[in-house]
């Protein structure tokens, strides 16, 4: 890629690129440092630089990115060629060596374009570069989509770090596409390539096509992503490919129906949001998390989908122990049904609520959410108390009181009967009430601590004279 790149960087004079001092160049232009910091200002230095022969460089970054993209823009055919036709000649090798896949399409080979033409779509010109053919992206992305089909598949059962890398590279790149002009880049995923947008339709609809392999957006709702001894790499690129499909979704209600029917998205929960440490709780887990409280609202089957992902496969419920991803899921579930009972009474042939479900004998959720909260408060009572326990804990909370405030007196009532912690819980929220601001040992914490109080005094304010009534009746 150097040797045919920017042959005008030659040292003064020269016929031919210096190949020790382009490698600088191209790195500082990746880099995003202005190219001038690369040497000595004063004038004894620029004298002796110029006297010396070596390489005048451009000081304006944007430049050297217009020079770069004007290059590379075109070469895409070429190298989108090459990563087909090679990983096609590794994997008929494949039996004879298994590195062959690895050795013949290695990422040291391809992404680097990837990355330089992403650094040329960056800056104050970005724009400007991506958007000077109407269709640039489009005529692109449909190019490059074919060989990130074929990444994808090559033997995924292996060690493929390689590949996953230049893999990677290109879904950093298609995110930039997409950040540029959704548009095009949605009409390149749901068009056949013989296909072309119609005059005027920024928004086509996508094909009907015949069975789940062929339909594009499949394809893209099940590229590989593996959840084991890879939090770098996922942190790194796979947190992008997300981002993708949440930009997509936003963009298009039929690929949103598309994405929030695929079980990928919950299992993607389950990989990365349900049961993690608080060294778990990283870029990823964020991105999925708030991604899906999002879209919570929008689809009552998926809601009741992610709620019972949540019953089956957190440890909230499996070895009740404090899961704070699920607690979040469940108090974003019960936020919105709570909304909705309020705007729609309940109708006598409505169909079980997450909430009825979670608070049935059968379920045992307000248990388990008794449990997680005064293991949170437990750790408050340490030496290692931190701002995360104080809002884990304000979680815990919240999440019992929201099912409270949709259920009528006689509901909880009958709820408490089953509800055998009832008792360990006022307690807790007695202790929190009671609490000196010295034993908090958090002064940072204050508005947050405040809201914890009023969240136990409101939660009191529904348990004692429930938990009164059940005495008096006993």
């Amino acid at each position: 890629l150097i040797r045919n790149l920017l042959p005008c960087y030659a040292e003064e004079g020269a016929n031919e690129p210096n190949f020790q001092t382009l490698p600088g160049l191209i790195h500082a232009a990746y880099a995003g440092h202005s190219l001038d910091c690369r040497f000595q200002t004063n004038a004894e230095m620029e004298r002796k630089r110029v006297m010396s022969g070596r390489m005048i460089p451009y000081t304006d970054l944007e430049i050297v990115k217009d020079k770069v993209f004007d290059i590379l823009s075109g070469l895409y055919i070429s190298i989108n060629d090459s990563i087909i036709a090679r990983s096609t000649n590794a994997v008929k090798d494949f039996t004879l060596n298994q590195d062959a896949l690895l050795a013949v399409c290695n990422s040291a080979n391809f992404s680097e374009y990837f990355v330089a033409l992403r650094l040329c779509l960056t800056g104050p010109k970005a724009e400007r570069r991506a958007l000077h053919d109407e269709t640039w992206i489009q005529t692109v992305t449909d190019s490059l989509l074919a060989t990130f089909w074929t990444i994808d598949q090559d033997d995924r059962h292996s060690k493929r770090c390689h590949i996953d890398i230049l893999k990677g590279e290109m879904i950093l790149l298609f995110e930039r596409f997409v950040e540029l002009d959704v548009d095009q880049f949605f009409a390149a995923l749901v068009e056949r390539r013989s296909h072309c947008l119609n005059a005027g339709d920024s928004s086509p609809t996508p094909t009907n096509y015949s069975g789940t392999e062929e339909n594009p957006i499949t394809k893209l709702l099940e590229v590989f992503v593996t959840s084991s001894d890879n939090t770098i790499f996922n942190n790194t690129y796979m947190v992008h490919f997300y981002r993708i499909l949440m930009a997509l979704a936003d963009h298009n209600s039929i690929f949103l129906m598309a994405l929030l029917r695929h079980d990928n998205w919950t299992w993607s929960l389950s990989a990365f949001v349900l049961n993690q440490s608080v060294a778990g709780k990283n870029r990823l887990y964020r991105t999925l998390l708030d991604g899906t409280i999002k879209y919570l609202e929008f689809h009552k089957l998926f809601r009741r989908k992610v709620y019972k992902k949540v019953v089956e496969s957190s440890s909230l419920f499996l070895q009740n122990r404090v899961d704070i991803g699920a607690i979040e899921l469940l108090s974003a579930i019960f936020r919105i049904e709570g909304s909705e009972q309020l705007e729609h009474q309940r109708a006598s042939n409505a169909s079980p609520s997450c909430i009825s479900s979670f608070i049935s004998s059968k379920t045992g959720g307000m248990s388990r959410l008794s449990s997680a909260t005064r293991s949170t408060f437990t750790k408050l009572s340490g030496n290692e108390c931190s701002y995360h326990d104080i809002s884990d804990l304000g979680l815990c909370l919240s999440c019992i009181l929201l099912p409270l405030q949709t259920l009528s007196q006689e509901e909880i009532d009958e709820m408490i009967q089953s509800w055998v912690e009832v008792d360990d819980t006022n307690f807790v929220l007695t202790q929190i009430i009671t609490r000196t601001k010295d034993e908090w040992k958090l002064d940072c914490a204050e508005d947050a601590i405040m809201e914890i109080v009023d969240l136990a005094r409101n939660l009191q304010h529904f348990l004692l004279p429930s938990e009164t009534s059940f005495g008096n009746k006993q």
